[in-house]
C-alpha cells in the first residue's frame, strides 16, 4: 500500500507541474491524466478507509485540468475568431478530457458497488443490469468495503459526474448545450444521500444557469434544511434573493410569453411567488404585504382549480416550510449566541439582525398557515360539491376522489406532516395579535375538512384498503427534510413489522398498488392525523364527539352531508367492549363496533372477497396501547390562463369564511393569553425527488451501468422553565376538555381516475425503465412580546418543470464534437 501511495503523490505533483508549464501539449496532458487516474484508483482501494482524501485530491486535479482546457479554448476563441478548424480541435480535446473523466468515474462506481456487495440506493435508482452489462474493467485487488463507506464514496463521485456534465454545457462544447445530464447526476446524489445538502446545492447552481429563480431558491433552501447542510447554502441564497429583486426592478422576474400561452397563468403565479419570498426574506415591514400575499394565494387557488400544477406546487410548499424553519433556526441561534456573550434578554431581542429574522419568521409562518388553509378549503368545496350531488352515496370510495382532490392529496399529506412538526407554534399563536386570526381560521377549516372526510370515507370502509408498504412520491421527496420530520413522521416511513425503512416507490422490485388504492391510502393517513389531533389528551382547538369533529365547541358541528346508511345488524352474541371512534380509527378496531354493512356494489378494482379484504386491517396504524398516536398514515402543468387582476381572493380568505369563523368563535369564551415558548427538541430527519426531473436523470443514470437520523437539536431540553431557552409551553393557559363529553378521557365518549392511470392492476417498473429522476400596510407585528427569544427557546429545528431536455446522444454531431 505504501508504494501505491507514494506513486500517487509523485504522479499528482507531475500533473500539477504540467498544468503550470508553458506550451505543454494537450495530448501530453491527456496521457498524464490517464495514468494518474489508474494510479489514484489503485491507491484508493488499497487505503479505502481514507477514500475521501484520495478522491478529493484526484478531483482537485480534474478541476485544475478543466480550468486549463477552458482557459486555452477561451483565449483561442478570443484571439483567433477566424480559425474554426483549430477551434474545433481545441474543443474536441477539451471534450475528450471531460469524457475520459466521466468514463473513469462511472467505472469506479461500478467497482465500488461490486466491492461492497451492492448499494441498494444506487442500484434501485439506476436499475442496475447484470454483471455482463458492466463490460470489462481493470481488475483491482480490493479489501472488504463497508456499505456506509461505499455509499459515501459513490455520493461524492456522482457529484463529480454532475460537475463534469455541467462544465460541458457551461463552456458550450456541444452544438446544443444541455444541462440535463448534470441535473440527472445531482438528483441521483440527493436520492442516494438525502441527509446531505450537496446535491441540492449543485442543482440550484444549474437551475440559475437557466435563470429559473423558483427552482434555484427551492434547491438552496433544500441544501440548508437537512441534517448535513451545505456550508455555502445560506450566503448563496441571500445572493439569489438580491438577484430576484434586481430582476423585478428591471421587469424581468415574471417571464413573458405569447398572448395565448396556456402556461401564462403558471408563469404569473411563479413570478409573484418569488417576489413575495424575496420581500419576506428581507425581514422588513413593507407596504403592500397583505395585498401581495392575497395576490399569490388567489392565483394559486385559481391555477390549481383549472389544471395540474405538480411538481411546481410541491416546490412552492416545501419552499414555504423551509423558509420558516431557516428563519426560526437563525433567530434562536443568534439569540443564544448573544446571551452566551453576556447580552441581556432585552438587548438580544432588540438586536437588528434578530429583529429582521423575527419579522421574516412571522411572514413565512402566516403564509404557511394561509396556504394550508387555501388548500383545505379547495378540497372541502370540491368534495362537498360531489357528495351533495350524488344520487347514491353508498358508492365505491375511489369514486369520491375527484381530479382536483387527487391533485391536492399529496400536498395535504406533506402539510399534515408539517402541522405535526410545527404543532407548538400553530397552537401557541392561536391568540397572537398579528397572526392569531389566520391561525383560528385554519383550525376552523381543518376541523370541517376532517369531519367531511370522516363522513365520506368511513374508517370501517378505509380498513378495506390495502396497506402501502412503500414510500409514495411525496414521502420519498421529503426524506430528511427537517421542517416536516419528527418522531411521528419517522415512524410513518418504517415498516412496523420488520422495523426497517420502507422501500421507495421507484425501487426496482417494488410492485405498486393501483392509483386508486394509493390515493385512498393518502386519505386514510390524512384522516388518521386529524383524528389523532382531535382526540389528543393535550389541549387542542379541535375536538371530537362520537364520529364528528368540530372546532372549539360542539355547537359548531355542521349538519351531516352524507346521510347515514341504514343497516340491519344481527343479534349481538356478546356485547363488545365500548371503544371510542378515534381509538377504532387508530387501532384498526372499527370492525368491532361497526354495524353490518348493506350489500355494496362489486368493485372492479378489488376482485378479492370481502372477507379477505376485511382481514387486512390497519392494526399497524398505532400500537394498541397508543391509540392517540397513529404512526403509519396511512402529480401535471397549467393550461388555461387564470391571471387575477382585480385582487380577487380565494374562497378561504373571503369575508364569508371569516364571518363563519366569527360566528363560531362567539360560542366560546375568550381564550386566555397564551405564553409561547419553543418546541421541544426533536430529531431531524429524512429528501429526494423521484418524480421531478425523471427524464433528465435517465440521461445520466442510464449510462452508469455500461462502459461507453437526523442530528440532535442544538438546544438542550433540560433547561429550567423561565430561562430564555427553557422548556416549551410552560405555563401555557387554555381550556381543558378533560371533563367534557367530547374528551377522549371522558366516559361519555366511550358510548358514544387518478390522471396517472385508470386500471387497478398492480404496477411495477420494468427493468428497462429508469425513473427520472405591493400594497396596504402590514406593520403591526408586536415587537414587545413576540420578539423574545422565548418563542424559539428550547426547541430544535430539529423540484424541474422546464422543457424536456435531450440527454447524451450516441451519435457524433458535426465538427467532430462527439456525444
Amino acid at each position: 500500500m505504501a508504494d501505491w501511495l507514494a506513486h500517487e503523490r509523485v504522479t499528482e505533483e507531475h500533473v500539477r507541474t504540467l498544468l503550470t508549464t508553458y506550451n505543454v501539449s494537450p495530448a501530453q496532458l491527456l496521457d498524464t491524466f490517464r495514468q494518474y487516474r489508474l494510479i489514484a484508483e489503485a491507491a484508493t482501494f488499497a487505503d479505502f478507509a481514507n477514500a475521501g482524501d484520495h478522491e478529493l485530491r484526484l478531483w482537485t486535479s480534474h478541476t485544475e485540468g478543466k480550468r486549463w482546457f477552458s482557459r486555452q479554448l477561451r483565449d483561442f476563441r478570443k484571439k483567433n475568431p477566424d480559425r474554426p478548424v483549430e477551434e474545433r480541435q481545441w474543443t474536441k480535446q477539451y471534450l475528450t478530457f471531460l469524457k475520459e473523466g466521466e468514463r473513469f468515474y462511472r467505472e469506479y462506481i461500478q467497482k465500488v458497488n461490486r466491492a461492497c456487495g451492492g448499494i441498494p440506493e444506487l442500484e434501485a435508482i439506476a436499475h442496475a443490469s447484470t454483471e455482463e452489462d458492466f463490460g470489462e474493467s481493470q481488475s483491482t485487488s480490493t479489501p472488504t468495503i463497508t456499505r456506509e463507506a461505499a455509499v459515501a464514496s459513490c455520493h461524492r463521485i456522482v457529484i463529480y459526474l454532475g460537475d463534469l456534465a455541467r462544465y460541458r454545457a457551461s463552456d458550450k462544447l456541444d452544438r446544443k448545450p444541455d444541462f440535463g445530464p448534470a441535473v440527472g447526476w445531482y438528483g441521483l446524489a440527493a436520492s442516494i444521500m438525502p441527509s446531505s445538502g450537496l446535491g441540492h446545492h449543485q442543482l440550484a447552481v444549474v437551475r440559475l444557469e437557466d435563470q429559473n429563480h423558483l427552482q434555484g431558491i427551492y434547491h438552496f433552501y433544500r441544501s440548508i434544511a437537512v441534517p448535513q447542510p451545505h456550508p455555502h447554502g445560506k450566503p448563496n441564497l441571500g445572493k439569489e434573493f438580491d438577484k430576484t429583486n434586481a430582476a423585478w426592478d428591471r421587469g424581468e422576474l415574471i417571464q413573458k410569453g405569447p398572448p395565448n400561452d396556456p402556461d401564462a397563468s403558471k408563469r404569473m403565479l411563479v413570478g409573484w411567488f418569488v417576489r413575495f419570498h424575496s420581500m419576506c426574506y428581507k425581514g422588513e415591514v413593507f407596504r403592500g404585504h397583505a395585498e401581495l400575499e392575497r395576490e399569490v394565494l388567489s392565483q394559486l387557488s385559481n391555477v390549481i382549480k383549472q389544471r395540474p400544477l405538480e411538481p411546481t406546487l410541491q416546490r412552492m410548499l416545501l419552499t414555504n416550510m423551509a423558509a420558516q424553519w431557516v428563519a426560526g433556526e437563525d433567530y434562536q441561534s443568534r439569540a443564544k449566541l448573544l446571551i452566551s456573550m453576556g447580552a441581556t434578554l432585552t438587548s438580544a431581542k432588540e438586536d437588528s439582525e434578530n429583529v429582521r429574522l423575527h419579522q421574516s419568521f412571522f411572514y413565512y409562518f402566516q403564509f404557511n398557515i394561509k396556504t394550508f388553509t387555501t388548500l383545505l378549503q379547495l378540497f372541502y368545496d370540491d368534495l362537498r360539491n360531489l357528495l351533495v350531488n350524488l344520487d347514491d352515496q353508498d358508492i365505491e370510495l375511489a369514486a369520491k376522489l375527484t381530479p382536483l382532490g387527487r391533485r391536492l392529496l399529496p400536498s395535504l399529506r406533506i402539510y399534515s406532516n408539517w402541522l405535526v412538526a410545527a404543532l407548538t407554534f400553530v397552537k401557541g399563536l392561536f391568540n397572537e395579535a398579528t397572526v392569531g386570526a389566520s391561525v383560528q381560521l385554519f383550525w376552523y377549516t381543518y376541523a370541517r375538512v376532517i369531519d367531511l372526510i370522516a363522513q365520506a370515507f368511513p374508517i370501517w370502509d378505509l380498513e378495506d384498503v390495502d396497506e402501502v408498504e412503500y414510500l409514495l412520491e411525496e414521502d420519498v421527496d421529503t426524506r430528511d427534510f427537517t421542517p416536516v420530520y419528527d418522531g411521528k413522521t419517522r415512524m410513518k416511513w418504517i415498516n412496523k413489522q420488520t422495523g426497517e425503512k420502507k422501500p421507495c416507490c421507484t425501487d426496482k422490485n417494488v410492485v405498486r398498488l393501483s392509483p386508486d388504492e394509493e390515493m385512498l391510502h393518502r386519505v386514510k393517513g390524512f384522516l388518521a392525523d386529524g383524528l389523532d389531533l382531535a382526540s389528543s389528551d393535550e389541549e387542542m382547538p379541535i375536538a371530537m364527539r362520537g364520529v364528528r369533529i368540530f372546532f372549539e365547541h360542539e355547537d359548531n358541528i355542521e349538519p351531516l352531508v352524507v346521510k347515514p346508511v341504514e343497516h340491519k345488524p344481527p343479534p349481538p352474541k356478546e356485547k363488545p367492549k365500548p371503544v371510542s371512534y378515534a381509538a377504532a380509527a387508530a387501532n384498526g378496531h372499527a370492525k368491532l363496533a361497526r354495524p353490518l354493512p348493506a350489500q355494496r356494489k362489486a368493485s372492479a378494482s378489488k376482485p378479492q372477497s370481502r372477507d379477505a379484504q376485511l382481514s387486512r386491517m390497519v392494526d399497524d396504524l398505532v400500537d394498541d396501547d397508543d391509540g392517540n398516536n397513529p404512526v403509519t398514515p396511512p402529480q401535471q402543468h397549467a393550461s388555461n390562463p387564470a391571471v387575477v387582476t382585480n385582487g380577487e381572493v380565494p374562497h378561504v380568505l373571503q369575508d364569508q369564511a371569516m364571518h363563519d369563523l366569527t360566528k363560531a368563535m362567539k360560542n366560546v369564551a375568550t381564550r386566555p393569553d397564551v405564553t409561547v415558548t419553543p418546541p421541544a427538541a426533536r430529531p431531524a430527519g429524512n429528501m429526494a425527488r423521484p418524480f421531478a426531473g425523471q427524464h433528465e436523470r435517465m440521461q445520466s443514470v442510464s449510462k452508469l451501468w455500461d462502459n461507453g437520523q437526523g442530528p440532535a437539536s442544538s438546544f438542550p431540553n433540560n433547561l429550567p422553565a423561565g430561562t430564555p431557552f427553557g422548556s416549551p409551553m410552560v405555563g401555557v393557559r387554555g381550556h381543558s376538555r378533560g371533563n367534557s363529553a367530547s374528551s377522549n378521557r371522558s366516559r361519555n365518549s366511550l358510548n358514544g381516475p387518478d390522471p396517472w392511470a385508470s386500471d387497478s392492476a398492480p404496477r411495477t417498473l420494468p427493468d428497462s425503465v429508469v425513473p427520472q429522476t405591493v400594497y396596504g400596510n402590514y406593520s403591526s407585528l408586536d415587537q414587545t412580546g413576540m420578539g423574545s427569544p422565548l418563542l424559539f427557546g428550547a426547541g430544535g429545528g430539529p423540484w424541474s418543470t422546464g422543457t424536456r431536455r435531450g440527454g447524451y446522444r450516441n451519435v457524433s454531431p458535426p465538427n467532430g464534437q462527439g456525444g
